[in-house]
């Protein structure tokens, strides 16, 4: 960080305090790693300097703690001055811009960021809008300023604009998220376990929103992300695009050198739906219409061989009568010549978990709040539990949890569900623990 801008914060402390959520901000700079965990818990845990500053005044204490907090921040790289910046837009902190980005000389207009080389926002950002109080509060600005989730999703329909691209936007989830490291990697001998112990390589997070009703990434979206995120997954995040453009983007990466070596996959589809012929089908915001099983298509063994013998998990926000065919696959027809001999006998579809936030029969299929409530609860017992709990152990928990929450909220019975797809071993996410 520049002289010029950790003054203006060390200047301005008192009224960023003010105009801030402590938790909130902390969050955000973990999500967006301006700050690590090890730092965020070592301004939590504040210990006074000195006798002279020891108070048992909680209020005290949370100022203190918030203090730190920007203290820290000004002691970070050179880009942490613009992701502070780009924090405080998304959680429109507006009076806290103003404070750092006041009339006169302090003034930064998203156009001279650029010319400076101070911006890392997207490219469609309108020139001419200044962070001030009626930018700010402008939704079309919002929505160019592209600390919003752009760095890898579209927020158009407009396909051409949309690449294959590791999410490394800000993640904003509803609230704070904290996945609980486990303390060993964990097996299973009797029944086996799928390796999950590569720093590297745990996985990869693959999530497309397509709705009409609602094109941008949501809290609930997000919390997925940061749930993912901190067990060491990569992350791929999508919004607003047709179904054509779906199928190139999850081709382009099973098909990329990413893939390789990468010990579980995981996707996740928030999309509308409309029964057709008397099945459910997922729609995209273009009209166009799909099956689970044309998307799982993709992982079939002959096409997506990296991840033969790999869990794979499919979050979808309801069922299909069909999916459960996928169960009795026809081995798969090999050729005398070029084909691998350890792929002869292999389903085209296996180790897979078909998450559904929803059965059909028990919903409202344009009930958004099912999957978000599922969701919810899914971040949640995750984030607890994946230290010692193998995933269908959690499922179990989270489809008990969303059905009790449903009924006590005077609702109707919500009822969640899993298919197991020669899901033969079990899964332990192990986060936070490696073996290199």
């Amino acid at each position: 960080m520049e002289p010029s801008q950790r003054k203006r914060i060390t200047r301005n402390i008192d009224s960023l305090i003010n105009l801030t959520d402590f938790d909130q901000l902390c969050q955000a700079c973990y999500s967006n790693q301006l700050l690590s965990y090890t730092m965020i818990q070592n301004i939590y845990h504040f210990e006074p300097e000195n006798h002279t500053e020891y108070t048992d005044d909680e209020d005290t204490i949370r100022r203190m703690r918030h203090k730190r907090l920007f203290l820290k921040i000004t002691k970070r790289g050179p880009e942490a001055f613009e992701k502070l910046r780009q924090i405080f837009i998304a959680l429109k902190y507006t009076d806290a811009l103003n404070v750092l980005f006041g009339a006169g000389e302090d003034m930064i207009s998203i156009r001279s960021s650029k010319i400076t080389g101070t911006a890392t926002l997207g490219n469609d950002v309108d020139n001419d809008a200044q962070v001030d109080q009626e930018n700010i509060e402008d939704p079309n600005i919002m929505n160019n300023v592209g600390l919003n989730r752009q760095t890898s999703l579209s927020s158009t329909n407009n396909d051409n604009n949309t690449v294959l691209h590791e999410y490394n936007g800000l993640i904003l989830p509803r609230k704070s998220i904290s996945v609980q490291p486990a303390s060993s990697i964990t097996i299973d001998p009797k029944i086996g376990t799928y390796p999950m112990e590569s720093k590297n390589k745990r996985g990869i997070f693959f999530m497309v929103k397509s709705d009409e009703h609602q094109s941008e990434l949501d809290e609930d979206d997000h919390s997925l992300l940061s749930l993912f995120q901190q067990m060491a997954f990569k992350l791929y995040a999508y919004s607003n695009i047709t179904l054509n453009k779906f199928h190139e983007l999850l081709e382009q990466l099973l098909s990329s050198d990413v893939i390789n070596g990468i010990e579980c996959f995981v996707l996740a589809l928030r999309s509308g739906g409309r029964i057709i012929d008397g099945e459910q089908r997922i729609t995209f915001n273009d009209g166009s219409v799909v099956k689970v099983e044309e998307i799982q298509q993709h992982f079939y063994s002959q096409q997506c061989k990296h991840l033969v013998g790999k869990p794979k998990i499919f979050i979808y926000p309801y069922s299909e009568i069909s999916n459960r065919t996928l169960s009795h696959t026809n081995r798969i027809q090999t050729d005398s010549i070029g084909q691998q001999v350890h792929l002869k006998h292999v389903s085209q579809l296996s180790d897979v978990i078909n998450c559904y936030a929803t059965t059909k029969g028990f919903m409202d299929q344009r009930d958004d709040e099912n999957y978000k409530r599922y969701i919810q609860n899914f971040v949640d017992v995750i984030a607890e539990h994946a230290c010692d709990t193998h995933f269908e152990n959690m499922l179990k928990k989270i489809q008990k949890n969303v059905a009790v929450l449903s009924v006590s909220r005077g609702q109707y019975l919500q009822m969640s569900s899993y298919d197991n797809i020669s899901f033969n071993k079990v899964l332990y996410f192990n986060p936070g623990v490696n073996v290199n």
